[in-house]
């Protein structure tokens, strides 16, 4: 057991590496996405740029030192030109690079988070045998009991608490498996995050920002919280407090047999409290087991309960950031010569649907008798 929680560390520790190298390679790919339209755009800018020093290099009655500086500056735009230039001829081979990493890195991830889910499983399975194996231990206890009617009550007590530790160990599990389940939610939701505002920084103000904004709409989770954590974490310290007050009884046997003779007002023979004693020392390291079950579930409910408020506010700021963004991003073409030109077919193509839908003819041909026909019917 102490080797597969010291497997299962060493996996969280390289998790958390990948995580960050995941971070990184998303960086790089995001900022690649916008490579092509930022090169576009400086290409077009540096050739009106081009233009304009020309036309001031052609008068003649520019100085020397202004000569000079505009043929630095179309220098400088020459080899801005072959930078970017370059850039375009090589951007899908990068892209695809950057992709290709981003990929083997969240396929490792996702090995990772497998590897994680399988050990955690063993581990889970570990402690639920050794929990059957109390059940059974108390079974055979009360078959070769001395014949006391008290003692077969502390028998019927401990198998009591024996099958209550088997359902506590059971919910321990179920709880281990969902806040490995969340925590894997949050460090995606986080990746998600990172994402956006790398993508947005990249490609603020470009048609293609604005695909990538819906699409992440889409991924955000939903309905993922567990209910009634609150009132189960509360549940649990009463619980804890009550088995742990128990359990403190068990340390002085001698004094709780005298106190049971006592109250019972029958002495106990040598045998019966040698097995008495038996009974009770093990009553105590099932409530030990138990309490330490139970605090395993109380921690991980308040873990779980985090985790939801993280995955929570995070969801939000990415919605609300999104939201956001939909106002600002670009979504259509530019209206320039080609829009306006284009303008009077489309809008005729939008009439002539629109007629269509209406019931309208769309050929006009016989419009005077149309107009004839409504006159009348005014």
């Amino acid at each position: 057991m102490a080797d597969l929680q010291t497997e299962l560390e060493k996996l969280n520790n390289q998790q958390q590496e990948s995580q960050v190298a995941l971070s990184a390679a998303n960086g790089l790919m995001a900022g690649q996405s916008g490579v092509s339209e930022r090169s576009q755009t400086v290409l077009a800018d540096n050739l009106r740029r081009t233009q304009i020093l020309n036309q001031q290099l052609s008068d003649h009655r520019l100085s020397t030192a202004l000569q000079q500086q505009y043929q630095l500056e179309l220098q400088l735009i020459e080899l801005k030109n072959d930078y970017n230039q370059t850039l375009l001829k090589n951007s899908d081979q990068l892209s695809l690079l950057y992709k290709s990493r981003y990929d083997l890195l969240n396929v490792k991830q996702q090995v990772q988070q497998q590897q994680i889910s399988a050990i955690q499983d063993v581990i889970n399975q570990k402690n639920l045998a050794q929990s059957q194996d109390k059940v059974e231990q108390v079974q055979q206890q009360q078959q070769s009991a001395v014949k006391n009617d008290y003692i077969q009550k502390e028998l019927d007590r401990n198998a009591q608490l024996s099958k209550f530790l088997l359902e506590q160990t059971e919910k321990t599990n179920t709880l281990t498996q969902d806040e490995l389940k969340m925590r894997n939610v949050l460090d995606n939701l986080t990746q998600t995050q990172r994402t956006i505002d790398e993508q947005i920084s990249a490609l603020q103000g470009t048609l293609v920002l604005s695909r990538i904004i819906q699409q992440q709409k889409q991924k955000l989770p939903t309905n993922l919280n567990i209910q009634g954590l609150s009132k189960q974490i509360a549940d649990l310290r009463v619980q804890i407090f009550d088995i742990t007050q128990r359990r403190n009884e068990l340390y002085d046997l001698d004094a709780y047999i005298q106190k049971v003779e006592l109250n019972e007002d029958q002495p106990f023979t040598n045998t019966e409290k040698t097995q008495l004693i038996t009974l009770l020392t093990e009553r105590r390291k099932m409530g030990s087991d138990l309490i330490k079950s139970l605090n395993n579930q109380l921690n991980l409910a308040i873990s779980l309960e985090l985790t939801q408020q993280q995955i929570t506010q995070i969801s939000d700021q990415i919605q609300s950031k999104l939201d956001q963004q939909s106002f600002w991003v670009k979504s259509n073409n530019p209206i320039n010569l080609d829009w306006l030109k284009a303008l009077p077919m489309s809008l005729e193509g939008q009439f002539d649907g629109m007629m269509k839908r209406l019931g309208f003819p769309t050929n006009y041909d016989n419009l005077p008798s149309l107009l004839t026909y409504v006159f009348f019917l005014l």
